[in-house]
């Protein structure tokens, strides 16, 4: 996973050096701060996983649904999402939960980042 977070790590901050940090209106900040929060989203699953609160993780699973309307939001419950589909051995009685972790993260992540890049694109052109 290390060398996963090292490519996406750079891979934002050449994001982050091409639209420019704060030139065009903190566009290179909505991106970085969907960096931050996804690497918090990551830290807090472990960390509510240790604790055992699966109903917490649930709650935010299915709030997949609404929170890619935010970018940084939608980013954030959706590593989430993915950190206790990789670490939690066993999500209700079938296999089926652990597919719909995945499953809800996955679409939450791609609009988060159509919806992220729809908003770069109306401030840039305006």
């Amino acid at each position: 996973m290390s060398i996963i977070s090292i490519i996406v790590t750079i891979l934002f901050i050449v994001l982050f050096r091409y639209i420019g940090s704060l030139g065009n209106g903190g566009v290179g900040i909505t991106f970085l701060l969907c960096m931050l929060f996804g690497w918090l989203g990551w830290i807090a699953g472990g960390f509510a996983i240790k604790k055992g609160w699966l109903e917490a993780i649930r709650f935010i699973n299915w709030s997949n649904v609404i929170t890619w309307l935010i970018p940084i939001v939608g980013v954030f419950t959706s590593l989430l999402s993915f950190r206790a589909y990789f670490d939690l051995p066993n999500l209700g009685n079938h296999s089926k939960g652990k597919k719909l972790y995945l499953t809800l993260g996955l679409i939450s992540i791609i609009l988060s980042i159509i919806n992220g890049i729809a908003g770069v694109l109306i401030k840039l052109y305006r």
